[in-house]
């Protein structure tokens, strides 16, 4: 009885008559009608190919090459590349095609080594190979990007220049593909002279273009793009976005390109909207990328990924955030990139509603075990100050064990809180069998720096990194400031600066310096202080907060001419002081607050709160600490500019909008916390009966009942 399943009657219904004569081609119809359906996915096809060589077999029929090739690409349409691979050594005769095809097959599918390795086999076999089999094995040495294939690529290109096809245009593009991928600028320019000038297209020139901008060669790009165009060969759009794409382009350069592009196709295309909005967000005018992407007329999921991306890391979160919400009401459905994008815009703004909002999401989406994915959400969670979100997704993670990026994810989330259970999970990693790189090093002593009884591990893990003991972790800028900090916030500030001036084993940065400021600030070392500030300027005369600091050392002392000499060469070199402000998440919106600011709707409200709280704080025995303020104004002025702090009104602002009257508030802070707010709020932690996180940009400050888990260590 035939095992051959009904649908293959369907497939075939006029079989020819004469079977035995006729039956390769036959089946060979069959299995191509069948793997040509598009309306079939690859498990359905695979299912119906098997039955129809289960008839094959039945029939007793042998594989000619005919045959072969059809049973053949079946499997490779399924992905079933080990099955294709053993019918083809089953085959009597193998033809250059079918070589070709397998191949391609094996490189596309990521597996390079075994592509290119299968031309040597296809060479043993008596089968020559042609130009589109060069073709696709130079692709391949390209697509694998690994350094032991870029010889063989050499040694393909030397047989293809024997074979005398090296100016064929389709090969020499492979090849300039090839050599662009590994770096091999001056190669790729090589293979694209061996063209002959008449027969360059638009996708040889685009190659050799894409060869300088993808390997930071951006003016040398340009200058083929106009080469290109005084050849008279017009350019298509994937030349534009390569060139869109390049790293060092000026925002002059930009704007020409983009008016070409106009001129192109009126900028009607999304591939190259969607790059033009990224070319402007990277050359700085966030303006020019919103108003491109607000003209497009049907921005797809990776439109919107883009411009929310963008506009998180120039600085603007919060309305990254609403740009997401509007990609919703579009009817957009986020990818795993978009909402990794959009934990990171949470995470900047450490709103923790926002953030459940965006993992609810994600479990939606069906990408909550995709690794970029999870690794953004424990940064989100761990820069939102919830912690134990952060662990339980990074805990019960399948891939979290071996990939290193998590790991690091976790250890900054405890870094952030100077936790020392930064150390018991670093622990944990080294048994895992992962080595640490810079970045787990430098969450290690930035934990050690934020936490007091640290400071002599801080110090052994330094000198292990410094001599190589443990870690096999150069020591960078980032690790000796780590160490400054380390040292000068324990007091240490002589030590500190020594190890500045003659023991780190690379040259300090204005960010180390830094450090030492900050700390001299805080022990009141009103002249190291100042020769640190000074260094910072002469490396970085641009650098605010340094001017700033040096400026509040000299109002701290008395010195009023001093700091309004420092603010008047601020104002000379076009510098000005960064807006402090504070933000509050109430029922999952974002309320931003400036110090004294009465734009809020509910300003009256505000300030009448915080008038009783004054009141409460008061009656608890707080005082102000009106030498915090900085200016030469009487002492009851500088009690209100101090009620008046940012973070004080998110505060009055969070009690007077909280549904919950003990629920956790939590703000975040662009800048230092200051002294005062710091004690008010360790008081109203234990008046208000409720827990209050403050990140400012040093650390997290968690107050309940009437203390900080930072141990007044910031």
């Amino acid at each position: 009885m035939s095992t051959c399943p009904d649908f293959c009657i369907e497939l075939a219904p006029h079989a020819p008559k004469n079977a035995k004569q006729h039956e390769n081609r036959y089946y060979a119809r069959m299995l191509r009608d069948c793997y040509n359906s598009t309306d079939d996915p690859a498990d359905v096809i695979l299912w119906k190919g098997k039955g129809i060589l289960e008839e094959i077999k039945t029939a007793g029929v042998g594989l000619d090459s005919f045959l072969g090739n059809h049973v053949v690409d079946m499997y490779l349409r399924c992905g079933c590349l080990e099955d294709a691979r053993r019918t083809m050594d089953e085959m009597p005769c193998r033809d250059v095609i079918l070589w070709t095809n397998m191949i391609a097959a094996f490189a596309q599918s990521g597996q390079h080594r075994k592509a290119v390795g299968m031309l040597h086999e296809m060479q043993l076999d008596g089968v020559m190979p042609d130009g589109f089999t060069f073709t696709t094995v130079v692709n391949a040495c390209a697509g694998g990007k690994r350094a032991l294939l870029l010889p063989i690529g050499r040694r393909i290109h030397a047989r293809i220049r024997d074979c005398g096809l090296a100016s064929h245009v389709v090969i020499a593009t492979a090849l300039v593909k090839m050599y662009a991928a590994h770096g091999c600028v001056g190669e790729a320019v090589d293979a694209f002279e061996a063209i002959e000038l008449q027969k360059r297209d638009v996708v040889s020139w685009t190659g050799i273009i894409t060869a300088f901008a993808d390997n930071g060669h951006s003016q040398e790009a340009l200058s083929l793009y106009r080469r290109m165009q005084l050849e008279g060969m017009a350019p298509d759009k994937v030349t534009f976005v390569a060139l869109l794409n390049s790293p060092e382009l000026s925002l002059a350069q930009g704007r020409m390109l983009h008016s070409h592009i106009l001129e192109f196709d009126g900028g009607r295309d999304l591939v190259m909207e969607t790059a033009v909005v990224n070319m402007y967000a990277k050359c700085g005018s966030l303006q020019e990328a919103r108003a491109v992407f607000e003209r497009m007329e049907q921005p797809n999921v990776v439109t919107w990924t883009s411009i929310i991306s963008v506009t998180s890391q120039s600085g603007h979160s919060l309305e990254a955030l609403l740009l997401y919400r509007r990609m919703l009401l579009s009817g957009a459905k986020p990818n795993a990139v978009t909402l990794a994008t959009v934990a990171s815009a949470c995470a900047a703004v450490a709103a923790l509603g926002q953030a459940r909002f965006c993992h609810s999401h994600v479990r939606e989406a069906g990408v909550a075990e995709d690794p970029v994915v999870q690794n953004a959400l424990v940064s989100m969670y761990g820069r939102c100050g919830a912690l134990d979100h952060a662990a339980g997704i990074f805990f019960t993670s399948s891939s979290a064990p071996a990939n290193l990026v998590s790991w690091n994810s976790m250890l900054a989330a405890f870094a952030q809180q100077g936790h020392p259970a930064a150390l018991w999970l670093f622990s944990h990693m080294l048994l895992a069998g992962i080595s640490p790189d810079a970045i787990t090093l430098t969450s290690l002593l930035a934990t050690c720096a934020r936490h007091p009884a640290l400071l002599k591990t801080g110090c052994s893990l330094y000198a292990a990194m410094l001599h190589g003991t443990d870690f096999a972790v150069p020591v960078s800028t980032q690790h000796c400031g780590c160490i400054v900090d380390l040292l000068a916030r324990s007091g240490y500030l002589g030590y500190a600066e020594r190890f500045i001036t003659s023991m780190m084993p690379c040259a300090p940065d204005d960010i180390v310096w830094m450090s030492l400021v900050g700390a001299c600030r805080n022990y009141g070392d009103w002249e190291r202080g100042r020769r640190a500030a000074q260094r910072v300027m002469e490396l970085n005369p641009a650098y605010v907060g340094a001017y700033i600091l040096m400026s509040n050392m000299y109002a701290a002392q008395g010195r009023w001419d001093d700091a309004a000499g420092v603010r008047e060469l601020m104002a000379r070199r076009g510098l000005a002081k960064e807006a402090g402000w504070s933000s509050i998440e109430v029922r999952n919106k974002v309320h931003v607050f400036t110090a004294k600011d009465c734009s809020h709707p509910k300003s009256e409200a505000i300030y009448a709160e915080l008038h009783r709280l004054a009141l409460l704080l008061k009656g608890a025995g707080y005082v102000p600490n009106t030498s915090l303020v900085l200016q030469d104004v009487e002492e009851e002025l500088k009690e209100q500019l101090l009620f008046c702090h940012s973070e004080k009104l998110a505060i009055a602002f969070g009690v007077v909008s909280s549904t919950k009257p003990r629920s956790t508030l939590r703000i975040i802070k662009n800048l230092r916390m200051c002294g005062d707010c710091h004690n008010a709020f360790k008081l109203l932690s234990s008046i208000l009966e409720r827990e209050i996180v403050v990140r400012d940009t040093k650390r997290f400050h968690h107050f309940l009942h009437g203390r900080c888990h930072c141990g007044d260590y910031w």
